[in-house]
């Protein structure tokens, strides 16, 4: 409204000509007369006077006062929510002096013009309470407390909107970004240019989250959170850089969510220069997993039907298709000659031709019946130059990620591993989760693996490899280096790894691991083209024999198996103990002398103390009575012995148990150490008392054992048994 207007007003008798002054200016003085019919509103004379200069009540245009011009009293107990709203509304720039602003309420920022700049200030809330930031530039020098700001979808800004030098305490929030969808704004569309900097944040239990596109952040302390620091769950062409971020569950998490992403991808971002550290799962990840089966990255599996031959690269395939569900996705393929390529859906044809368009693709290298994954965009992100220490995991593509550069990192005593390229099978009620021709390069990683492997929720199909992961130049300092289940095994060069935390002493490449599922030796390094291999397996079995209800018959490498106790036999590939007794046990012949490395998945029922059928994997056998044994019971992984047959726990580790759920077990055994990990993640060890070691420590075999009570309703189940040399 143009301020001649609004000069003569100086008393207003009208409900609606309040309205208008709110509008016009959002300044309105406490002194009311309030009853059914009358209200009037006197406008501030510095007001006036700013909206007669065009700008700030001292007759410049540069600012307006919280407390001057809008009646804030900042004291920490009189409520201010009214008059923050009120210089919110103002568009104008809004100077915040010294005091605690107690906020009740929600507020709203809403006029592209808003600045805040605040002096000693805080914004305070005894409960969580939200600033909603459709427009705006900048806000900076506040402190926030239990106040969070929340981005919207169609937020609005003069090409940047700045958080500079705040401070966010004790929030279940601070900055948040909101992505369109269904019923909420413009499906898809995202905060964007939204520059955070400078900043604190301490105990808040989501520092900077949700969905944002061509922003910063960057220079921020982070420490005391409860659970993640940073987590995008939408959005591209981010800067994540410079920050310290010290404690949390996660600290910096790009993290798959379908319910956020509304096909968005998460593509071309670039984490570089942070130190993250104390951390209880993943310091830095790209991670599938969302919370639901619904929310997965991975959204459908199928294979080719047919090939449009209208046009290149149009496949029609085995499932069908309702109108655009998966325009801007992407398509990988698991099988034939394009396998391991990656193109984005640019459309779905329509009425009864449905079909995926995918226009980079070559259609002469795509066949009918070939397998492929449909799944949200992870393409083309960098992890540069950070440092990590002390996390479960220092940085990891979890069942996503093509494209990706993990290049000049250092890592540093992490639990699990330093750096992880994990693929996934049977993620989220079975989708397939692919890391795909990534780059990890120039790392440094200190006392602990670096790694590239898949894992699976249920048994392994082939069509699960990776494909394209290649490991250069890397340095692995007391650790290993780890390379399972890739399709191209020649793109490991240039990597030393020395020395080993586990005692475990390996050289410039020792033992890694080929594409097959079992383990292998590179025995020889060729130049410009592939390396030979050699078993590296003392033995193993994939129980893929005829079905048997009477004999487990002869591994696949390592002799026969040996029915100590009860009936064994071989159902659908996986074994199990067909007279299903308490104690029964199935051994191989002696690997070895103590040590090696074995590892087994394994199924049951498992989360219940009545009624169970619980495997377990048994190490350095030496009889019936005497051996070792790793396995899940409720809530617990569990490391124990048998001592002339009386059997006690050694250690263990809490773990979430499910029935009939597949676990992936792997001990190490080495002289007097043995160390367990569970689904890729080592969770528990044991050092063997002198009388352990001298009664376990020679024993080289392996094999499986039933426990069961009451009246389980879950079989019990073993597969992919393999048993590797360790010097």
């Amino acid at each position: 409204m143009k301020k001649e207007a609004i000069l003569p007003l100086l008393l207003v008798t009208s409900i609606s000509f309040e309205t208008i002054a709110k509008e016009a200016f959002g300044a309105i003085d406490k002194a009311r007369i309030a009853d059914s019919t009358v209200t009037m509103v006197k406008l501030d004379a510095a007001v006036i006077n700013a909206i007669n200069s065009g700008g700030s009540g001292d007759g410049t245009a540069d600012s307006l006062d919280l407390k001057a011009n809008f009646g804030a009293v900042g004291d920490g107990v009189a409520d201010d929510t009214d008059e923050i709203q009120a210089a919110m509304d103002s568009g104008a720039k809004i100077i915040v002096p010294p005091g605690v602003y107690l906020i009740s309420g929600a507020l709203k920022m809403n006029v592209i013009t808003t600045i805040f700049e605040g002096v000693n200030a805080t914004f305070k809330s005894t409960a969580t309470r939200v600033i909603n930031v459709f427009a705006g530039t900048s806000i900076t020098g506040i402190k926030f407390e239990k106040v969070y700001l929340y981005f919207r979808q169609n937020h609005q800004n003069p090409g940047k909107f700045i958080v500079d030098r705040c401070s966010f305490l004790n929030g279940d929030y601070a900055i948040r970004g909101q992505v369109g969808r269904a019923g909420v704004g413009i499906e898809g569309e995202m905060p964007h240019n939204v520059q955070v900097t400078n900043c604190v944040f301490d105990n808040c239990s989501y520092g900077i989250s949700g969905a944002f596109s061509d922003s910063v952040f960057s220079k921020n302390k982070m420490t005391n959170s409860p659970n993640r620091n940073i987590e995008l769950n939408a959005g591209s062409d981010n800067l994540i850089s410079h920050n310290w971020i010290d404690s949390g569950v996660t600290g910096i998490c790009l993290m798959m969510s379908n319910s956020y992403t509304q096909r968005k991808p998460i593509n071309r971002n670039i984490i570089t220069n942070n130190r993250v550290s104390n951390i209880s799962e993943e310091a830095i990840s790209l991670d599938i997993h969302g919370d639901t089966a619904a929310d997965s990255g991975s959204r459908i599996t199928g294979t080719v039907s047919s090939i449009d031959a209208s046009r290149s690269a149009r496949i029609v395939p085995s499932f069908t298709l309702a109108a655009n569900a998966y325009t801007h996705y992407y398509v990988q393929f698991l099988t034939g000659r394009a396998r391991g390529q990656t193109h984005l859906i640019t459309g779905m044809g329509a009425g009864g031709t449905r079909y995926l368009e995918i226009p980079t693709a070559d259609k002469n290298l795509i066949g009918v019946s070939d397998k492929f994954t449909v799944h949200i965009g992870c393409v083309g992100n960098v992890i540069a130059n950070n440092i990590v220490k002390k996390a479960q995991t220092g940085i990891t593509a979890y069942g996503t990620g093509t494209e990706t550069i993990i290049e000049g990192n250092h890592v540093e005593d992490c639990t699990g591993t330093g750096i992880l390229i994990r693929s996934l099978y049977n993620v989220q009620a079975g989708g397939y989760g692919i890391v795909s021709n990534s780059l990890v390069q120039g790392n440094v990683v200190v006392n602990c693996e670096l790694a590239a492997d898949i894992i699976s929720f249920g048994s392994s199909p082939i069509d699960v490899l990776s494909v394209g992961n290649k490991f250069q130049d890397n340095n692995v300092i007391n650790g290993h280096i780890i390379y399972e289940y890739q399709y191209d095994d020649h793109l490991l060069i240039g990597n030393t790894a020395t020395g080993s935390n586990e005692n475990t002493p390996t050289t410039p490449a020792d033992v890694f691991y080929f594409s097959s599922g079992v383990p292998f030796r590179r025995t020889k390094a060729v130049t410009g083209g592939k390396p030979t291999w050699a078993h590296a397996t003392l033995a193993y079995d994939l129980f893929t024999g005829a079905n048997s209800a009477t004999k487990l018959g002869a591994a696949d490498a390592g002799g026969s198996w040996k029915a100590v106790d009860g009936t064994w036999g071989i159902s659908s590939n996986e074994a199990y103990s067909v007279s299903d007794v308490p104690g029964n046990i199935a051994v191989l012949p002696a690997v070895g002398t103590g040590n090696y490395i074995v590892s087994c998945v394994m199924k049951g029922d498992i989360d219940s103390s009545a009624n169970r059928r619980r495997p377990a994997l048994l190490f350095r056998y030496v009889d019936s009575s005497n051996f070792m044994l790793a396995y899940l019971e409720e809530g617990r992984v569990v490391i124990g012995k048998s001592d002339g047959g009386k059997t006690s726990v050694l250690a263990s580790y809490p773990h979430l148990t499910v029935d009939n759920t597949w676990y992936s077990f792997k001990v190490i055994c080495k002289d007097d150490i043995v160390k367990l990990s569970v689904n890729g993640v080592w969770v528990a060890s044991h050092i063997l008392e002198p009388a352990e070691y001298k009664k376990y420590g020679s024993a080289g075999q392996v094999g499986m054992r039933l426990s069961k009570s009451g009246s389980p309703s879950v079989a019990a189940r073993w597969n992919n048994l393999i048993v590797e040399p360790l010097s």
